[in-house]
């Protein structure tokens, strides 16, 4: 009966699913699919800037408040504090927002970092925070940022390479996803890192990481490349 509920879309429901994150959102059923949607339209929405304004009853400085919404509009970094805020007149309660983040972590569409890998973060006291790459600044990797990620090579390097290439386009937020699933994974993260739309560079000790989206000469997004630049320990040059 659960299965048909969410067949027909009366529930949200999901128990066959073997590579859930969060194993325990088997035993969770959203009953309320219109609410759940209503929740996370108020999160993802072109105008979200319009809301983010300060009020006195927040639990929170009006220059933490400041900066974690520039954060958010600009790196796509989220802090518990501030999600709460934006879900607030929903009148959801903290357990209820842990399991709506769990439900996007599942399925990609953010991943969770560490507030200590970023120093602004530690005199905030926030408990988490969120990476959402759907939320970059709307400009492209340069020349220049390549360039500056490439200054830190140590030489001799062994470089390994993959790219996923559609001839008919990439899927919509295909990059954002892989972002999402790689960093996750191999928790790349910190303040050695450049983030923009179709362009993520992490740089971890003596390696570094670079994910890229590539378009064709009608700016059609064609491809994703994720390359690995290490220093070659077997060279005799070491």
């Amino acid at each position: 009966m659960l299965q048909f509920l969410c067949d027909i879309g009366e529930i949200l429901y999901y128990p066959e699913l073997k590579n859930l994150y969060y194993p325990e959102l088997k035993n969770t059923i959203f009953h309320d699919v219109k609410h759940i949607i209503d929740i996370l339209r108020s999160l993802f929405t072109h105008d979200l800037h319009k809301s983010l304004v300060y009020n006195k009853k927040d639990t929170m400085s009006e220059g933490d408040y400041d900066s974690m919404k520039n954060l958010f509009l600009e790196q796509g970094l989220l802090t518990d504090k501030l999600l709460l805020r934006i879900w607030r007149k929903h009148d959801i309660s903290t357990e209820e927002m842990t399991t709506l983040v769990q439900l996007m972590l599942n399925f990609y569409l953010c991943y969770e970092i560490d507030p200590k890998e970023k120093e602004i973060f530690r005199s905030m006291q926030v408990e988490h925070i969120y990476h959402f790459p759907w939320f970059l600044e709307d400009k492209h990797p340069t020349q220049e940022m390549v360039a500056e990620a490439e200054r830190h090579v140590v030489f001799p390097m062994i470089k390994l390479q993959i790219q996923y290439q559609i001839s008919n386009g990439l899927p919509f937020n295909f990059f954002e996803s892989c972002s999402v699933i790689l960093h996750r994974q191999m928790h790349l993260h910190g303040d050695s890192r450049e983030d923009c739309n179709g362009f993520v560079w992490v740089r971890q000790n003596r390696v570094q990481f670079y994910l890229q989206s590539n378009e064709d000469k009608n700016g059609k997004c064609e491809k994703v490349v994720l390359t690995l630049i290490a220093k070659n320990q077997k060279s005799k040059k070491c």
